[in-house]
């Protein structure tokens, strides 16, 4: 049976160490008389992570070497959040939508949230729009219609569709590897115990 993408996350071990990256692609130049700075600001911004995980057996490391290669390199894509970010502080009340097509930008507009509720989302707060991960820069209350504005990063690039769900818990994103060829795993004093060491670097998918 062919591989289907994205695959899911294996969850048989918990991860070590996990870091994730916001890259943007703004740039400053400056004068070589005055050292006055011009910021040069474009659209693109989105995630970067990397991932370790623990020392584990064959039969537990097997699932994560299989799942990396079944990613073939840049070819394949899986879904992944932030481990200790799955809950919102907010109270995630409603059920909230993508409210008006052709949005991009840093601002998402939605509707769908309780009439005049405070602390919905806080700063800090993932959502989730198809495969996108937006992290929320500002603590979000509604208005007496239920709609919102949400200040998000990384920008909106790809337009959602109007009416979309917008996913409060356990939010991902989409990523692929960034590399075709790279160490994925290691086996420690294989004489002996045999651990397996493994991690990866994955950049958003878009």
């Amino acid at each position: 049976m062919a591989i289907s993408y994205p695959l899911d996350f294996p969850t048989n071990k918990g991860l070590t160490r996990v870091v994730f990256g916001a890259l943007t692609s703004s740039a400053t130049v400056s004068s070589p008389y005055t050292f006055q700075m011009q910021v040069q600001e474009s659209l693109g911004e989105l995630w970067t992570v990397d991932i370790s995980l623990p020392l584990m057996s064959r039969e537990d490391a097997e699932l994560w070497i299989t799942f990396l290669l079944k990613l073939r390199g840049k070819k394949g894509t899986f879904l992944f959040g932030d481990p200790y970010g799955r809950e919102p502080r907010g109270h995630a009340l409603g059920s909230p939508v993508v409210n008006g097509g052709s949005q991009v930008g840093e601002t998402l507009e939605v509707a769908g949230f309780p009439a005049n509720a405070g602390n919905l989302l806080l700063a800090g707060d993932y959502i989730q729009i198809e495969n996108s991960l937006y992290k929320v820069l500002d603590d979000v209350s509604s208005d007496s219609l239920g709609f919102a504005s949400i200040e998000i990063f990384p920008r909106i690039k790809i337009s959602p569709p109007d009416s979309a769900t917008i996913i409060m818990n356990n939010a991902k994103g989409l990523f692929r590897l960034t590399q075709n060829k790279g160490q994925y795993y290691e086996i420690t004093n294989p004489i002996d115990s045999g651990l397996y060491s493994l991690g990866f670097s994955a950049i958003e998918a878009l």
